[in-house]
C-alpha cells in the first residue's frame, strides 16, 4: 500500500474486502450491465461511460457497505434501496464527489464509498449524508462540462461514518 494514500485515508472508514468478494461483485457487474443492455435500458442521467465500469464500482461498494453494517446484500434485487436502508455511491479518485439527483429520495442516507485500485482489497467509506441535506441548490452544477447537472456534494460536508443511524428494520420490510 501507499504510505502517502494510507495517511490520506486514515480518516475513513476502511473495509478489508477478501478477493473472493472482489471477484463476486465483478460477476454480479457482469450480470447487471448483461440484462441492462438486453432489455435495451438506457444509462441513467445522460452516462456515457463503460457501463461495465460503473456497474462494477457500484457492486463493490455495495458489498462493501452490507459488509460494514453487517447485513445482507441482495446484489440482483433490483429497486430503490441498494443496501438494506442505505444507498451507496462510489467513486474512484479522493477528490470526487457524492452525486444526487431530483428524484433521489429524500428521506434515505447517501454513502459515498472510495474505490482506489491501488489500495484494494481495502475499500473506504468516506462518509454520509441524507438525500434531503444533499440536495441543496448552491451545490447543484455540472462539475465535468458534460451537460449533466446535479447536486455534487463537497466532502467535507459528509458526516462521519461512526454517525450513521443504525439499521433500520421498517425499509427492510418495505422492500424486501
Amino acid at each position: 500500500m501507499s504510505v502517502d494514500k494510507k495517511l490520506l485515508y486514515a480518516s475513513y472508514t476502511a473495509v478489508e474486502m477478501d478477493w473472493g468478494e472482489i471477484f463476486s461483485a465483478g460477476m454480479y457487474a457482469v450480470s447487471r450491465q448483461t440484462t441492462n443492455l438486453r432489455n435495451k435500458l438506457k444509462d441513467a442521467y445522460g452516462f456515457k461511460g463503460f457501463g461495465f465500469d460503473a456497474h462494477a464500482m457500484g457492486c463493490l461498494s455495495e458489498e462493501a457497505v452490507a459488509k460494514w453494517r453487517d447485513v445482507y446484500w441482495k446484489p440482483l434485487k433490483f429497486g430503490d434501496v441498494d443496501v438494506r436502508d442505505v444507498q451507496v455511491r462510489s467513486v474512484d479518485a479522493n477528490h470526487k464527489r457524492l452525486v444526487l439527483h431530483h428524484r433521489d429520495r429524500d428521506d434515505l442516507p447517501y454513502i459515498l464509498v472510495l474505490i482506489d485500485v491501488e489500495m484494494l482489497p481495502f475499500v473506504y467509506l468516506r462518509g454520509w449524508i441524507f438525500g434531503r441535506d444533499g440536495k441543496r441548490q448552491e451545490w447543484w452544477e455540472d462539475p465535468q462540462n458534460s451537460d449533466r447537472y446535479a447536486f455534487w456534494v463537497p466532502n467535507n460536508h459528509l458526516h462521519p461514518m461512526s454517525e450513521l443511524p443504525p439499521v433500520s428494520r421498517e425499509i427492510e420490510t418495505a422492500t424486501a
